[in-house]
């Protein structure tokens, strides 16, 4: 049975004009929920676990998930600091990095989200720290800056 759904598989991915696929290794740990970090132009403004309550692989807080307090590792702020500068030379400040447990329970870059991210006042409730207030500033500097009128 498996080497027919395999057979059939390979036909489909090969045939000239298919659909695109995306194949991606599971990871047996997605249970653990992911991490969304907040970064705004290059500063670190916290981050936190988004777990389903359903049993869901899906952890958005949309579909039902809760927000957890978390930390942010050495190993994940050198991967902000690694990645950061390409988004600011491109004339985008705001980015939310999610993050996904490994099957070692390594925290994983999984996607780096741009532009309008969400979930600030969820940080700043599971924080306790005046992230909304500390954004408003940021904004209202850079507009001054005219930050956002630069040519990319």
């Amino acid at each position: 049975m498996y080497k027919r759904q395999a057979k059939d598989l390979f036909q489909t991915l090969f045939t000239p004009n298919c659909d695109q696929f995306q194949l991606v290794r599971f990871l047996k740990n997605i249970g653990a929920g992911d991490k969304r970090v907040h970064v705004v132009d290059g500063e670190i403004y916290g981050g936190y676990i988004r777990q389903s309550t359903t049993g869901s692989w899906v952890h958005n807080i949309t579909s039902g998930a809760k927000g957890v307090p978390a930390t942010v590792t050495t190993r994940e702020k050198e991967i902000v600091l690694n990645t950061v500068s390409y988004f600011q030379e491109r004339g985008v400040f705001t980015l939310g990095y999610d993050f996904l447990q490994d099957d070692d329970g390594q925290w994983i870059l999984s996607e780096i989200n741009a532009g309008n991210i969400g979930g600030y006042d969820r940080l700043e409730k599971l924080s306790g720290q005046p992230v909304i207030s500390r954004l408003v500033d940021w904004l209202v500097s850079s507009c001054k800056q005219k930050k956002f009128l630069k040519k990319v």
